[in-house]
Order: structure tokens, then C-alpha cells, then sequence
């Protein structure tokens, strides 16, 4: 459910959501504590059902325009996510209970964006934090919070080759500041957050 604004600066919307989700399936791999398995099998970790799991929450975002080159987008999202009816068994295997909030759920999340074009030139600058995720079923331990920062600048020209209609080379920094965090968590693992990578792109029309 949710409602939306449009005038001649401002594009805005805000979202209430409710998701419910059964037989959530989880990966457990073969060294998560309490697993009960044999190692002398060579196994490489299992799945099991978890039960059902309830996602609710609001999201809002707009996008303003501050004159003829300037443009500003911002988003906010608030999640919470929750066991509903995880199996006994499960329960005591993993610690995930009705109530307890989802391993690497994630509550507090935003964008802003602040992009520039003029004429055939183009720059802009977005940062994106996204809060703190638990990381065990007794919500007493999370994965800190992060800030990414990106950064691009860019040229778009007419070509004189024959066949290609214009050419877009872009100037990109990922991680500006070059933040040390924990990117993807999932099936009882986390992934290391990519360091500072700079690239160039050409894009052609034909």
C-alpha cells in the first residue's frame, strides 16, 4: 500500500509492505557449531526449513530537481523481518525461535544521490548506508553498519566513424573512501565488502 506525489521539481512515494514468507529454506554449512554432523562423511552442509518468516516494513523515496542541471534522489527504508513458526528440531539446532530476527537482516537502510549534466557533460556522487545485521538468532551480536560512497564523471560526444552515432566514456570510483565492511550475509557466512576500484567504461550507439 503506499502513495505517490509528482509535481514539476518533486517525484516522491512512500510504501507500507507485508510479506509472508513459508518454508524459508537456509543453507547450513558443514562447520556451523551444534549442526550435528558427522565430518567423517565429507559432507558440504545441508538445508533445512527454518519455517516461516515475516518481512514488514516502509519505504519512501523521492527524487527533487534543483535547476536545470541539478538533481537529488533519496531513499529511506525501515525492515523488520522475524521467525514466525521455525520447527523444534530447528529450533535447538540453530537458536532460531518464533520472534528472533532473521540472520542478516538488515532494519535501517538509505541512498542519496546528488547527480549533475550539462550540455554533453555529466557527474554525480551517491552514498549508501545500510545498518547493522544480525547475525545471531539471540539478536545479541550484529554485523556493523556501513557507508559506501560512489563517484562518477563522464563525457558523451558525437562520433565521426562511420555506423556509430555518439560515444559515452564514464569515469567511475566504487568505495571512494575505501571502507572496510562485510558485503553479502547469508547461509550462516558473510562476504568481504570489494576495497576502492576504479574503472572506465565506453558505451557506443550504433
Amino acid at each position: 500500500m503506499g502513495l505517490r506525489y509528482s509535481s514539476d521539481w518533486l517525484d516522491a512515494s512512500l510504501t507500507l509492505y507485508r510479506v509472508d514468507f513459508e518454508n524459508r529454506i537456509t543453507f547450513i554449512p558443514p562447520d556451523a557449531p551444534d549442526a550435528g554432523i558427522d565430518f567423517l562423511i565429507g559432507t558440504n552442509g545441508s538445508y533445512v526449513n527454518v519455517g516461516g518468516i515475516e518481512s514488514k516494513g516502509i519505504e519512501a523515496s523521492f527524487t527533487a530537481s534543483l535547476g536545470s542541471s541539478l538533481s537529488l534522489y533519496g531513499s529511506y527504508t525501515n525492515n523488520d523481518s522475524v521467525y514466525q513458526d521455525a520447527p523444534e528440531a530447528i529450533s535447538q539446532l540453530l537458536g532460531i525461535a518464533p520472534g528472533n530476527t532473521v540472520f542478516g537482516s538488515v532494519e535501517d537502510m538509505f541512498v542519496l544521490s546528488l547527480d549533475w549534466k550539462r550540455n554533453n557533460y555529466m557527474a554525480g556522487i551517491t552514498s549508501k548506508y545500510v545498518g547493522d545485521r544480525f547475525i545471531n538468532a539471540a539478536n545479541s551480536s550484529v554485523a556493523d553498519g556501513y557507508n559506501i560512497t560512489d563517484l562518477y564523471a563522464g563525457v558523451s560526444v558525437q562520433s565521426n566513424v562511420q555506423g556509430i552515432k555518439n560515444v559515452e566514456v564514464r569515469f567511475t570510483i566504487n568505495n571512494l573512501f575505501d571502507e572496510n565492511y562485510l558485503g553479502g550475509i547469508a547461509g550462516q557466512s558473510a562476504w568481504i565488502g570489494a576495497p576502492r576500484t576504479a574503472a572506465i567504461n565506453i558505451m557506443m550507439d550504433f
